[in-house]
């Protein structure tokens, strides 16, 4: 099981990529504050990784149906994982990032604890086209 979310990260969320556009999200407000904190920097990148992970998780469930006909070769289509899965892992991804965001938030780092949550929820809103897909769709 583990070697086949590997081999989805590779394929579909590439930890080094992501990495790089963590740390160029991560890194300037750390110049602006003149501030380097090691400790900051790697909970942003970690938790920065993860929303983008959460992010594409969402398109690959939501764009199934047309990976099947336009990527048969992607993951979900190829049967590598299947929605369950993959519907499993957004959540479980979602849960580690709110429950990071309130024990930010607990800890005393009010804002970023704030914003953490803020983020994810936005995330999850942008998979549920914020409820109005239907709509949109006409």
């Amino acid at each position: 099981m583990i070697s086949t979310w590997l081999t989805y990260l590779k394929e579909r969320s590439p930890l080094p990529a992501l990495a790089f556009i963590a740390a160029a999200i991560a890194i300037p407000p750390l110049a602006i504050v003149e501030t380097f904190d090691m400790k900051v920097l790697v909970l942003s990148l970690i938790f920065n990784v993860l929303i983008f992970i959460q992010m594409r998780l969402g398109d690959e469930i939501k764009d199934f149906e047309k990976d099947k006909i336009i990527h048969p070769e992607r993951p979900l289509p190829r049967g590598l994982l299947s929605i369950s899965q993959v519907t499993n892992a957004l959540y479980l991804v979602l849960g580690i990032n709110i429950v990071a965001g309130l024990a930010l938030y607990a800890s005393g780092a009010t804002l970023s604890g704030c914003l953490l949550a803020l983020t994810t929820i936005f995330a999850w809103l942008m998979y549920n086209e914020f409820f109005i897909g239907g709509s949109l769709a006409k």
